[in-house]
């Protein structure tokens, strides 16, 4: 799969409506756009009431052909105004050839009836990447999740929720015309909608094809014409689709679901706030006196990319997990997080360095909000400081405080955090609920057990199959100086923050066999030293404020554990091994697996996925 993708080929007519060059077809009714969404896919799958009559549930709408987002955005005013507060709405839609952000805007800026979804949908928009993207939609009092497909939907589709299935409530169809782009209206493609729906799921859409007609009929839909949209003066279309899966509806979800988390760092906390957002009720244990011990409480962490030239399975998940991550961040700045998005070079230390740097820049794996390669005078203006040597810089990346963010997460006020509190045991019953006994001997219950502990997950006899191995790592903090005062991270083999408070994190090495302190920072400043050799001798003549030594845990394939432990024991998950890179890769590990928890489109194909997936030892 090329990563990139080949945005819309848009050709703007008098009335500043764009035309498809590609499909040679129109986006939107030029007589009422706004209004023929709402009577085709609002009225046709009867959202209002069906939002209406939801309590603490999700609901999720399916999309076929996502274009500029109007159908999207009309979907989130009309549950704003209808949906309880308590439930969540899903959007899944694919796109082969995502409009960039600037025609979005250009686009958008006509249905100012919509400009609080819009702006906050323009706020995270990707334009760019093939593959998944969820994006969170925090708006007052309401919940939004929408996942992009980027890519040719039938592709997309078929590796998307085969392993770790959902249901989709309502189908909007409305691709180009299925004269012109036959390849989204297909029978296959209405099997394998059909496959994602459940009884009572409809259909809608603005065409009445007979062979679209035909396909969802042979997939098991019911279909009726009925009336079309009367635009402003005249009627844009004589009938629309309407269909429905029959059959016995769904039960309904269940509420006031609990889980007991164990393990308060950034594991831990990522996966509490995600099922608590998404209508659980949690309770954190940790063994410590404090929230973010160990690694996750350093004073400074980085969100870094880690680049590759090959698009295979690791990479892709590292690019995903960081371009989530980023979203993840920002998101949550407006709410409080303290989130310092300064950018990052990697600097190129060597010549074989530098080869790498080229070859990952021809892959065209990057498009350039992501990646840059810039040369020592870049760099330089881009650090504030004078470099020597050719970088690749990530706009995208910056640091933000482990402990901080480990605090954000637990004032969610569906969490209740237990400090000092160590579990020793775990019993399943016969009623699938989970008995977690602590070792003052004190015992509680909840539905679902993740474990987030690190290598404390080898206290449970459930987990000790699996292959963790830990390292020891540490970071020194130095007063800043004149000469070290950088505006973004700059990292190598190690890393070196910007100042926050007079202080500057040095850190990033692991050490296998015991090692002093002092021989550690010593490892540290040769590393920086190979990246600046002058701010290395400026921090070689002061002692540390402060040294921190911590285990960090991974697995014999560098990839995170999230996923149900064991098949035969429903509700236990595990998320933890995320090595040095907590930071790029909780927030996605905890959506993941609040996905699956919650049987909801997940933030990653089935192929990355599968990646995490505990039961690959």
């Amino acid at each position: 799969m090329n990563p990139t993708l080949t945005n819309a080929n848009l050709l703007w007519d008098a009335d500043g409506l764009p035309h498809s060059v590609d499909y040679d077809d129109i986006y939107y009714s030029k007589a009422d756009a706004l209004g023929e969404s709402t009577h085709v896919f609002i009225h046709g799958n009867d959202l209002p009431a069906r939002f209406a009559r939801l309590q603490h549930q999700h609901f999720v709408v399916g999309e076929l052909g996502f274009g500029a987002g109007l159908n999207f955005l009309n979907c989130c005013q009309q549950w704003c105004d209808s949906a309880p507060p308590a439930a969540t709405l899903h959007y899944l839609a694919c796109e082969l050839h995502p409009l960039t952000l600037t025609d979005m805007q250009r686009l958008l800026t006509r249905f100012p009836q919509l400009a609080r979804y819009r702006d906050a949908l323009l706020q995270l928009y990707p334009d760019h990447t093939a593959g998944v993207h969820q994006l969170v939609l925090r708006l007052p009092q309401h919940r939004i999740c929408l996942t992009l497909l980027f890519g040719d939907a039938n592709s997309m589709l078929a590796n998307y929720g085969q392993q770790f299935p959902f249901s989709v409530d309502a189908w909007f169809l409305d691709g180009f015309s299925p004269r012109l782009n036959p390849q989204l209206w297909h029978a296959g493609l209405m099997q394998r909608l059909a496959q994602l729906s459940h009884a009572g799921t409809t259909v809608a859409s603005y065409s009445v094809a007979g062979g679209l007609r035909s396909a969802l009929k042979d997939a098991g839909f019911v279909c009726e014409k009925r009336k079309g949209f009367a635009g402003t003066g005249f009627t844009s279309k004589r009938h629309m689709l309407a269909a429905v899966l029959p059959g016995l509806p769904l039960l309904p979800q269940p509420a006031n679901r609990s889980v007991c988390i164990i393990g308060g760092g950034l594991s831990g906390c990522s996966t509490a706030y995600a099922l608590a957002e998404t209508g659980w009720q949690v309770t954190v244990l940790e063994r410590s006196g404090t929230l973010a011990p160990a690694g996750s409480g350093n004073l400074q962490g980085v969100l870094h990319c880690k680049p590759g030239a090959a698009d295979s399975v690791d990479n892709q998940f590292n690019l995903h997990a960081y371009l989530f991550a980023q979203r993840h961040y920002a998101a949550l700045q407006p709410l409080g997080l303290e989130w310092h998005q300064c950018g990052m070079l990697h600097v190129g230390v060597d010549a074989e360095q530098l080869r790498r740097f080229e070859r990952i820049g021809n892959s065209g794996r990057f498009d350039q909000q992501i990646m840059q390669q810039v040369d020592a005078a870049q760099a330089s203006a881009l650090a504030g400081i004078e470099l020597s040597r050719a970088c690749l810089y990530f706009p995208l990346s910056g640091w933000l405080s482990p402990s901080a963010l480990c605090q954000f997460y637990s004032q969610h006020a569906a969490i209740t955090v237990h400090t000092g509190v160590t579990a020793s045991a775990l019993q399943q019953g016969a009623d699938n609920r989970w008995a977690i006994t602590t070792a003052n001997g004190s015992s509680m219950s909840a539905d679902c057990v993740v474990l987030c502990n690190a290598a404390d997950v080898y206290e449970f006899e459930q987990c000790r199959r699996l292959p963790i191995i830990c390292n020891r790592g540490q970071v020194d903090v130095y007063e800043s100086t004149p000469a070290t005062m950088i505006r973004t991270v700059l990292c190598g083999q190690g890393y070196l923050t910007p100042s926050t408070g007079g202080r500057q994190s040095l850190g990033g090495s692991y050490f296998v066999e015991a090692t002093s302190a002092e021989q550690n920072r010593q490892t540290h400043l040769r590393l920086l030293s190979r990246m600046d050799a002058a701010m290395a001798e400026q921090l070689a003549v002061q002692r540390p404020l402060q040294q921190r030594v911590a285990e960090r845990c991974q697995t014999p394939d560098r990839m995170p554990l999230a996923g149900l432990v064991l098949s035969d024991a429903p509700g236990l998950y595990i998320n933890t091994a995320h090595g040095s890179n907590g930071l790029a890769r909780t927030p996605i590990s905890a959506a993941w697996l609040a996905s699956r928890m919650n049987n909801t489109p997940a933030p990653l194909a089935d192929t990355l996925g599968n990646l995490l997936d505990p039961a690959r030892f």
